[in-house]
């Protein structure tokens, strides 16, 4: 690992060559440890370390990351070459600025429980599952210590530490599987998961079909797939400014109800999504990407704020191996008003299947319910073998908001009601 000092040696060496420069570190250590039917399947640990370095020539940006600091001169040698093959943008590396202090991001304690203590909290959510009369068929537990770090050759500088924990859940009753997770910057209590994760298996069995028009209740991890695969991509600013976004001329327009404002919300103590700073070294703000129903702003990494003359923020790295690419981070639904779940009556889908298959462009989909059940102040029958289909920007239009608000890793948000058809 290369002190700070060695890392600004080599963005000097950097400087001499190129307009621009950027130098980015990584380190991580991670723990997995899953179980099969009845018992521990396996654990995992490694640790990963590298590095990445961006360049700015002629207006041109360049990539390239390396795991060795003696492969520098080979990286900026192959970062230079890059820049020559990619468009002007006019985007510039970011000064150095104040960064917001954002609490409960990192927690040594977690780290603390040792390899044993994960793998008897994982045995425990299997007898859990088991004295609801389901069947346990895997759990698992992912832990991580995460440190980043970048400079800049215009003075910026940034240093990120977290911690996370991954629990995840899956259970089967007759014909029925389901599953249930969660993640946190802290430990918390796992056999609820797991509980959860049986509780569904044994109300979604026996289910049949369905069709028609119906209120449909829309669980947030449904939700999450309709966003992930349909407005994120409508909102990241590459589509729009290529004018493949289905949401290109929509800005200061109508997109949803007027009571709805979604935001993107980096500074939420202990948000799966939260930091100082996106991975450009962009502070960190709240922004709102609808406000009372108009959508107010796309989401823009430096390269594309440069070449639509907006402010960036959104540009996330996934790993030292690739530069940064587009999307939001904690993302949160704030209503004004909200259905009250115990007067709804309709169909409930807890998830849906293959959602990457749906048109992110037009934001037509036809998407098999994984599990669902009639609904009427309560889970009633299970239902299955149906489709919702639709539209997901016709959806929007006219969405409302249950009051079960609720966090999902980066959602942060209530589950959505609208009327839909089901096939």
């Amino acid at each position: 690992m290369l002190r700070l000092a060695d890392l600004d040696n080599l963005l000097r060496k950097a400087e001499k060559r190129v307009d621009q420069a950027e130098l980015y570190h990584e380190k991580s250590s991670h723990l997995i440890i899953k179980t099969k039917t009845n018992g521990i399947d396996y654990s995992m640990s490694g640790e990963s370390e590298g590095y990445s370095l961006r360049v700015i020539q002629n207006g041109r940006m360049g990539f390239s990351f390396f795991t060795l600091p003696s492969s520098f001169e080979k990286a900026l040698d192959d970062a230079i070459n890059a820049s020559k093959f990619s468009r002007k943008s006019g985007a510039s590396f970011p000064a150095r600025k104040k960064l917001k202090d954002v609490k409960g991001l990192y927690n040594r304690k977690l780290l603390e429980i040792n390899e044993n203590e994960l793998a008897d909290c994982l045995v425990q959510m299997i007898d859990a599952v088991k004295q609801t009369g389901a069947k346990s068929t895997e759990n698992a537990v992912s832990r991580a210590e995460n440190t980043s770090e970048l400079l800049n050759s215009e003075g910026g500088y940034f240093r990120k530490k977290d911690t996370e924990i991954n629990v995840w859940s899956s259970a089967q009753f007759r014909d029925s599987h389901s599953s249930d997770w969660k993640t946190s910057r802290g430990f918390f209590d796992m056999e609820p998961i797991a509980q959860n994760a049986a509780d569904y298996a044994i109300k979604f069995s026996g289910g049949k079909p369905v069709s028609g028009e119906f209120e449909i209740l829309l669980h947030p991890d449904a939700v999450t797939e309709l966003l992930q695969n349909i407005l994120f991509p409508a909102l990241n600013s590459e589509k729009v400014f290529r004018k493949t976004s289905f949401l290109s001329d929509k800005l200061n327009k109508a997109v949803c109800p007027k009571d709805i404002s979604i935001l993107d919300d980096p500074l939420i103590a202990g948000g799966m999504e939260s930091c100082c700073c996106d991975d450009e070294g962009v502070p960190s703000e709240t922004r709102k990407i609808v406000d009372k129903g108009i959508l107010k702003r796309f989401m823009f990494d430096i390269e594309t704020a440069g070449l639509m003359k907006n402010k960036p923020g959104n540009g996330f790295k996934h790993g030292f191996s690739n530069p940064p690419h587009i999307r939001p981070t904690n993302l949160v639904i704030d209503a004004k008003e909200n259905v009250k779940l115990k007067h709804f009556k309709g169909i409930f889908v807890y998830d849906l299947l293959a959602a990457h298959n749906v048109n992110s462009t037009t934001g037509d989909f036809a998407l098999e319910i994984g599990q669902g059940t009639l609904y009427d102040g309560g889970m009633g029958k299970a239902i299955r073998s149906c489709s919702i289909v639709g539209n997901f920007f016709d959806l929007l239009k006219n969405v409302s908001m249950a009051d079960d608000f609720q966090t999902r890793d980066y959602y942060n948000g209530p589950s959505w009601i609208y009327r839909g058809k089901i096939v």
